[in-house]
């Protein structure tokens, strides 16, 4: 019997307008296994994601990424003691100087903003990640019928700073979530400076299933225009 595994592959494209980031890629594969339980406790921040999702549809995995994303943000010293920790005894092989460094992140970093949902961004996360898996073979930054980052969020209006985040594989999203955040083999650590950007204040999220039941994930991010 073949030896089950979670996968995940990670893809990184920041635009900082009107200089461009080149994608990188990147994949991990780690033993299945229970993933650790961690509670949702802070109850402020549900009540932020739930007013925030009461206009804005996005599914549950998704909303627990956004959760966590903002808890992240908000709390980068407890995230690191109650979901980092835990993830890094449960799945020992992500030990290493990615976990260091961003440990250390962590723990020496104050609380950022939290991420507003923005209805525009979140339609088109959407239909990249719907896009992406009607065409698996082509799985990047552009679109099928070759729209680059750059061309889809003017498209949408945004002129200013903006980032993406993919990532597709097995695993909860809250997994997903915690390898963005250790960037293995991302010596640009990309994934990471994203989700911990300070000047990001909006945030999309898309995800669509691929046929052999991994989950893709599209996270868009932009600033106010005045920054």
């Amino acid at each position: 019997m073949k030896n089950k595994s979670f996968h995940v592959k990670q893809l990184l494209l920041l635009i900082l307008f009107p200089s461009i980031a080149f994608p990188q890629f990147a994949s991990i594969s780690l033993p299945f296994k229970k993933e650790p339980i961690i509670e949702k406790k802070d109850t402020s921040l549900l009540r932020f994601i739930e007013t925030k999702t009461q206009n804005i549809v996005i599914s549950d995995n998704l909303k627990t990424m956004y959760y966590w994303l903002n808890f992240a943000r908000k709390y980068p010293k407890s995230f690191n003691t109650i979901v980092l920790r835990p993830y890094l005894l449960a799945f020992p092989q992500l030990n290493g100087v990615y976990a260091e460094s961003l440990q250390k992140d962590l723990v020496s970093r104050s609380g950022l903003p939290l991420l507003n949902l923005n209805a525009t961004l979140t339609i088109m996360a959407q239909e990249h990640a719907t896009d992406m898996t009607k065409h698996k073979t082509n799985i990047g930054h552009s679109s099928s019928n070759g729209q680059t980052f750059a061309d889809r969020i003017r498209a949408y209006g945004i002129n200013y700073c903006a980032g993406e985040n993919l990532s597709f594989g097995s695993g909860s999203p809250l997994l997903q979530l915690v390898l963005l955040f250790l960037d293995i083999n991302y010596t640009s650590l990309g994934h990471r400076k994203s989700l911990l950007n300070p000047i990001y204040t909006e945030i999309g999220l898309g995800d669509a299933l691929l046929s052999d039941g991994e989950v893709f994930y599209v996270q868009d991010f932009s600033c106010s225009p005045s920054q």
